[in-house]
């Protein structure tokens, strides 16, 4: 005697993925929480300064919008687990069938929210690496911005359009497509732009100094390059839309890691600020002062 439904070996690995992707996304939350606990309590330390509490309420906004797409989620699998588990096509296929619930639009507005809060930030993370380029900043942040607001456009609309009834993300793929091409592509021109920026810095400094010199290896280590330019939500972006656009089961894999990463990503550098190791236009004008001819920076106050 089989206790296994009958569905689709097909949809049964969908299900699979699905549980896989769920049980490393908590994972994933658990180093948010960490990392946002660390960002709090560094800022705390500081609340007095405005800049401090700007922090601290991004910081603590990101982190909401993160907790509550986790906690839509996990309601979803399990309600849809225990109360609907002989429901027609499977659990999975009850949430595809109810995707307009209010608990599961609330995860999704959530999701987007945190994309939204993610992208804006790393924009304005490269316009700081970019504050001495005044004469191309503008031409340089153009498209980055263009992509935002055409992101900010389609989310909208797909949110709109997943919280109808009968429908769902996975069903709505033009706009759903729209969406996450335009939001991978965004962070890929961020994280490369911000990437080449500091590694030209990086190569200029070796050449001056004969070596990455401790004074500035914390601005511009291959670590530093990797978290500032945000490079791993970019590279969880890729994994997620490709499959996604190829109508690949392995997209609801990726789907609620990405809820993460795009938490975890910004977080990473709000908490590199907090200790004074993120790149501000003060170092970028430090590094601007290293004399080629002997190697010193005019200006010494540089936090190590």
């Amino acid at each position: 005697m089989s206790y296994r439904p009958e569905l689709p070996s097909a949809l049964i690995i969908v299900h699979r993925l699905q549980y896989v992707g769920d049980t490393l996304a908590l994972v994933l939350y658990g180093i948010a929480t960490a990392i946002s606990i660390l960002c709090v309590t560094s800022l705390l330390q500081t609340f007095r300064n405005r800049s401090s509490r700007r922090q601290l309420y991004y910081v603590c906004m990101v982190y909401i919008c993160g907790t509550l797409f986790i906690a839509g989620e996990s309601w979803a699998n399990a309600f849809s687990t225990i109360d609907y588990p002989l429901y027609p096509g499977g659990p999975f296929t009850w949430q595809m069938e109810h995707y307009n619930h209010p608990v599961i639009v609330m995860g999704n507005v959530a999701f987007t929210m945190t994309a939204w809060l993610a992208d804006g930030f790393m924009i304005y993370r490269c316009y700081i690496v970019y504050t001495l380029e005044e004469r191309w900043r503008c031409y340089i942040l153009l498209g980055p911005i263009l992509l935002y607001l055409a992101s900010l456009a389609t989310g909208i609309l797909l949110l709109v359009q997943s919280a109808i009834p009968q429908s769902s993300l996975f069903s709505q793929v033009n706009i759903g497509l729209a969406y996450f091409t335009i939001a991978a592509a965004l962070n890929v021109v961020i994280t490369g732009l911000i990437s080449t920026k500091l590694i030209t810095h990086r190569i200029r400094m070796q050449k001056i100094l004969g070596g990455e010199p401790n004074a500035f290896g914390v601005y511009t280590s291959l670590t530093t390059i990797l978290v500032e330019s945000s490079a791993l939500y970019a590279g969880f972006f890729l994994m997620f839309v490709i499959p996604f656009a190829v109508d690949h089961p392995a997209a609801k894999l990726f789907l609620p890691m990405l809820a993460q990463v795009q938490v975890i990503a910004p977080l990473l550098v709000a908490y590199r600020l907090t200790k004074k190791r993120a790149w501000t236009p003060d170092i970028g004008r430090t590094f601007s002062s290293v004399s080629p001819m002997t190697g010193v920076a005019f200006d010494q106050d540089v936090d190590a």
